[in-house]
């Protein structure tokens, strides 16, 4: 198959979005060639593995403050992008550049054509994945967090091995590729906990939770539940967000003052400190509260429940499954009882 080289920035795009998006049969086999061909880019550098129905995005966010603020250098794999397509791949907070797509699209181009005889080739999710494994392993992260696209069982950044999993929520999304009940979804997401590596997760339905916990048994993976194994307070505060206390992994931290404001970002933001508290001691890190504090209170992530405008008061959420408009309708009902909605 011939390929022509990129040479800029929208041919780059062209390529990568020209790609199949999906297969009739979901499997990991081209993920795994592909890397093999690339010289496993994705087992040289640390990583933490999200995924989640909702709060995947926050969650990586709370993230990767708490290790930038403790001095780390932090790569984020998120999906879909919000401004641009570069910035579903950051590095400090960075997101990569222009020049830095266009060289990795041209490193990966000779591999796709190698492999297009197989069923056509690595998907268009598989060579975005494939681009940030490459981009982590040449600007060696110290820790990289990497957000599922779908599912995860499945999913092509389902071939790295984290130092933690974590799984945020389990709900009706995506029924087409992950199934109709909550036991089939629970299943898909339980496939990225790894062989004796811990996973974390939240408050989940008994249902979704019976499956993860099989799983982890299997893999003989340690399970850190919300409300079991670490849990939070809230409180009410004077700023946009509100307070939480959490306690969990022999830590009291108290007065943690969020920037992010839902009903939903307390869970997301103790399942963040758990991971961190994991990966932290599992990386001899002397982490200080002070900037545990300053993570917390200066994460932010668009899109969801995002103030936009204080007067009129004007938020965006991009809430797109009954349970995440559920949770955006608590939210606005406990926040906001005194406004008129539009």
């Amino acid at each position: 198959m011939q390929i022509k080289k990129v040479t800029t920035y929208q041919e780059a795009l062209n390529f990568i979005h020209g790609r199949t998006k999906f297969k009739k049969s979901p499997q990991l086999d081209r993920m795994r060639l592909l890397t093999e061909k690339l010289g496993h880019p994705e087992q040289k550098f640390r990583s933490i593995h999200v995924t989640g129905t909702n709060g995947k995005g926050s969650t990586v966010a709370f993230l990767r403050e708490l290790f930038l603020n403790q001095g780390l250098h932090v790569g984020t794999f998120t999906s879909p992008f919000m401004i641009k397509f570069n910035d579903r791949i950051t590095f400090d907070g960075q997101m990569i550049s222009d020049q830095e797509l266009v060289e990795l699209v041209r490193q990966i181009q000779p591999i796709v054509a190698q492999l297009a005889a197989k069923e056509g080739g690595p998907t268009e999710f598989e060579i975005i994945t494939a681009i940030m494994f490459l981009y982590f392993a040449a600007k060696e992260p110290d820790i990289a967090i990497i957000e599922v696209g779908i599912g995860g069982k499945f999913d092509s950044t389902n071939v790295i091995d984290p130092l933690v999993s974590v799984i945020t929520t389990v709900a009706h999304d995506h029924a087409k590729l992950l199934g109709k009940t909550l036991a089939e979804i629970a299943d898909h997401k339980a496939g990225i906990i790894k062989p004796h590596r811990p996973v974390v997760v939240g408050e989940l339905p008994a249902t979704a939770l019976t499956v993860i916990k099989r799983k982890a048994q299997q893999t003989d993976s340690s399970l850190y539940q919300l409300g079991k194994d670490f849990t939070i307070a809230t409180f009410p505060s004077q700023k946009w967000g509100e307070i939480i206390n959490y306690q969990g992994f022999d830590e009291k931290l108290t007065n943690l003052q969020l920037s992010l404001l839902g009903s939903f970002q307390p869970a997301n933001a103790a399942l963040s400190l758990s991971a961190f508290l994991l990966v932290a001691k599992q990386l001899h890190l002397k982490w200080q509260i002070k900037e545990i504090k300053a993570a917390l209170a200066q994460t932010k992530w668009p899109g969801r429940f995002e103030l936009v405008n204080q007067e009129p008061l004007i938020v965006l959420d991009g809430a797109h499954n009954l349970a995440a408009f559920i949770q955006l309708r608590q939210t606005l009902q406990t926040y906001f009882k005194e406004k008129k909605f539009m």
